[in-house]
């Protein structure tokens, strides 16, 4: 069931467009918190030692660190500004990541999603959480967010809900906040601006005391790092600065949880109309 914006609507059909017209693909390898997933630190570190091997193997000296399976919140923090620095935009990329070859692009853009993922793995062990992510969707159709758009951000999660996937270079503020990211650089400190067709669900949301706690918590943290985000633009009540997540829409099905765990595998998306009811 759609979401009751005005972005819901832009957003579906954009997704429409993606999935009957681009043929866009879609990724299946961003399951997290599932318990039958069988991704773990170990394996994780494994993998990302690999790509790190594949980058190095291909552009000598520019990788030289090595993933264990105690890294900590600050050691992602340094491996994003490496992604950051390497890959460049999702439609503009740096000359670096042009030049390069298949598998070495491939290498970096999984290299930044299982950061994500690893990122999550203790926070959705913590509350039950879990999510999927459409990542691989290039090539597909992309718009800038209108300030109408803006103003649908809320710093509230809920159950079952799928979210607008940030879709560019940087970090929006909620993610440095929750990450204590002080590595992120100036010029990476970013909003949302594009809405794609790109979207996660989250099956964990909050409830009115952790809502309430988060909130009360990130404002402290604004007003303390006040001067140097006014500084950058950013003001806490202006929508602009896109401070939360945009809902896009919601499982009918309160067991949609239940319905993935065994399954985690995305055959294809369809959407459907319910001419009963113009938001399904």
């Amino acid at each position: 069931m759609l979401a009751n914006n005005s972005t819901s609507l832009k957003w579906l059909k954009i997704l429409y467009q993606d999935i009957y017209v681009n043929k866009c693909t879609w990724n299946n390898d961003r399951y997290v918190g599932f318990s039958t997933n069988p991704l773990d630190k170990k394996k994780m570190s494994e993998e990302l030692n690999h790509l790190i091997s594949i980058c190095e193997k291909e552009r000598p000296g520019h990788f030289n660190f090595i993933a264990h399976e105690n890294m900590s919140q600050d050691d992602f923090n340094r491996m994003h500004v490496w992604f950051e620095t390497y890959r460049g935009e999702l439609n503009n990329p740096h000359d670096f990541f042009i030049s390069g070859t298949k598998k070495f692009k491939d290498a970096i853009e999984r290299f930044n999603q299982l950061i994500h993922m690893w990122e999550k793995l203790d926070r959705y062990d913590k509350n039950d959480g879990m999510s999927i992510s459409t990542f691989d969707v290039y090539g597909g159709n992309i718009e800038r967010l209108e300030e109408e758009d803006m103003s649908n951000f809320i710093l509230k999660k809920t159950d079952n809900t799928i979210y607008l996937s940030y879709i560019m270079r940087g970090k929006n503020l909620i993610d440095i906040w929750t990450d204590s990211d002080h590595h992120v650089g100036d010029d990476n400190i970013r909003p949302y601006m594009f809405l794609g067709s790109n979207f996660f669900l989250s099956t964990k949301g909050w409830g009115k005391e952790e809502t309430d706690k988060n909130t009360k918590d990130f404002n402290s943290w604004f007003e303390r790092n006040s001067n140097f985000l006014n500084s950058l633009g950013f003001y806490r009540d202006d929508p602009k600065c896109t401070i939360g997540w945009l809902p896009l829409a919601y499982s009918t099905l309160p067991e949609i949880k239940s319905i993935i765990e065994p399954r985690q595998y995305l055959k294809c998306i369809k959407i459907f109309e319910d001419m009963n009811d113009n938001n399904k």
